[in-house]
Formats: structure tokens, C-alpha cells, sequence
């Protein structure tokens, strides 16, 4: 694997990865080494030069929070430049590569920070559960947990095709979330900045009765609604077109507005 140490002090490693590494097999290698913070992103699929693009997270962790650097190449005159972690603009789901950036190149090696010395996140309630009366647990114990929970929740790609996650969490203000909340007390809210709540996109597409739909040649994951499944024959169209009606069915329901975590071109 194209992977290299270009850094190591005290308290971090870092590493460069080649972007046509598998992310998996780059969180396996880290782990297997003692070195912490992607342990949580276990079991993501793709590889490593998309995950700055979408600041693919799970389970608590987001990959900006571990990126040093992101090497990238112009198309227009194969010219390089080296993004430092707060260049990026990384957000929810989101980086400068996926805006102003997008079309304009290729991500080529990123950069990780990695801990030395790894703190166990079990910020997820998942995770917690999972983790409660373990003495000790290690991130090689965290990484099996997250792969388990991802395998009980997630289709198999070899049995269907199917769009990965496909909507960001929407963040709505206070008032809209308690009102939706005082409709539905079983809702968890999460904050997200002052006054602001952050709404499960599962939910509320499950509330309205999307999970486990098929339509045509495409469908919503029995397990996770967030999936969208792509059966043999499905098209592009026909998973965008579903996502339209999700998106406009959550949005006259609910009021709330919920966007592609996907890149659509």
C-alpha cells in the first residue's frame, strides 16, 4: 500500500496515504499499529482520496478531525498544491472539494494525524451500549464494535447494489425541533450551535413511511432508511427520482428541508 511516516512526535504520527488506498485497509494499518483517531470511520467503503471530499464521518468521528494535509492536482495545468486541514473548509459532509474545488482536480495523497496515545470515543449510543462492562477496551475493540453494528445495519454490496448513505442530518432551529419534538416525543434531538437542534434524516424519512419501499427498481433500506438500494436494472434517474420524493414528502410533512449527502453531478 502506498503509505508512508513522514512525521512523528511525541504524541502523533503522521502518515501519508496514497488516494487510490483503500480507506478501510489505511483505518486496519493504523489501528494494527497502536495509532488512534479513524478506528470510529471503520468499515466505510471507497477509498482514501474521497474521504476529504465528503468528510465522511460516523459514529462520533469525522475525518477532518485526524486530516494534517490534502494534496491536490489542477486538471487545467497538472499544477500541485497542499491544503492544510483548516484550508479545506471542512464542514458537515462537506469540504472545499466539494464546492469550489469540484471539477477542478484530483485529490491525490492525504495526510493524517494520528494519536499515540488513543482516547476511546463512545459518543455514539450505539457504541456506549456496546461498549459497557468491557474492561479496558482498545480501538482494535472499538473498531470490531463499529464493523459489527455497520454489518447489522448496512446492506451487503454483493448481494445489492445500492447509493450508500444518502442524506446529511438537517439542522433546523430550536423552535421548529420542539415543535416536531411536542408531536413526537420518541424524536432524539442533538444540538448543533446555539438554538439550533440537529433531526435524525432516518426518522424522519421512516415517519414517513419510506422505510422498506420499493419502488420500481430502486428502494429504501429496510434497516437504515438513510440507504438508498439500487436493485438489477435500476438506473441513475430512478435513484434520483426517489430521493426528490423523499425529500419533498419529508419537507410537506414536517417542514423540514433535507439535502444529498452524494455528490450529484
Amino acid at each position: 500500500m502506498d503509505i508512508s511516516i513522514v512525521g512523528n512526535d511525541c504524541a502523533y504520527i503522521y502518515l501519508r496515504a496514497g488516494a487510490g488506498v483503500v480507506w478501510d485497509d489505511l483505518v486496519q494499518f493504523c489501528v494494527d499499529r497502536g495509532w488512534g483517531g479513524v478506528e470510529n470511520l471503520s468499515a466505510i467503503p471507497g477509498c482514501t482520496g474521497a474521504a476529504p471530499v465528503q468528510n465522511i464521518g460516523a459514529y462520533g468521528a469525522e475525518v477532518s478531525n485526524v486530516i494534517h494535509a490534502v494534496e491536490f492536482m489542477f486538471y487545467n495545468d497538472l499544477s500541485a498544491r497542499e491544503f492544510s486541514c483548516v484550508e479545506c473548509n471542512f464542514g458537515y459532509r462537506d469540504s472545499i472539494f466539494k464546492r469550489e474545488l469540484k471539477g477542478c482536480g484530483i485529490i491525490t495523497y492525504v495526510t493524517l494525524r494520528l494519536t499515540k496515545n488513543p482516547v476511546i470515543n463512545a459518543n455514539y449510543e450505539d457504541v456506549k451500549h456496546a461498549l459497557h462492562g468491557l474492561d479496558n477496551p482498545s480501538i482494535h475493540t472499538v473498531r470490531d464494535i463499529i464493523s459489527s453494528i455497520r454489518a447489522s445495519k448496512l446492506p451487503d454490496p454483493s448481494v445489492v447494489g445500492n447509493a450508500g448513505s444518502f442524506f446529511k442530518n438537517p439542522v433546523v432551529s430550536e423552535k421548529l425541533a420542539l415543535s416536531i419534538k411536542n408531536s413526537h416525543p420518541s424524536l432524539k434531538l442533538f444540538p448543533s450551535g446555539e438554538k439550533y437542534y440537529k433531526i435524525p434524516a432516518a426518522w424522519l424519512i421512516e415517519q414517513c413511511g419510506f422505510k422498506g419501499k420499493r419502488v420500481g427498481n430502486v428502494g429504501v433500506h429496510a434497516k437504515q432508511p438513510l440507504v438508498l438500494l439500487a436493485f438489477e436494472g435500476a438506473t441513475g434517474d430512478e435513484l434520483i427520482n426517489l430521493s426528490h420524493t423523499i425529500i419533498q414528502t419529508v419537507k410537506e410533512r414536517f417542514n423540514v428541508d433535507i439535502e444529498p449527502e452524494v455528490n450529484i453531478c
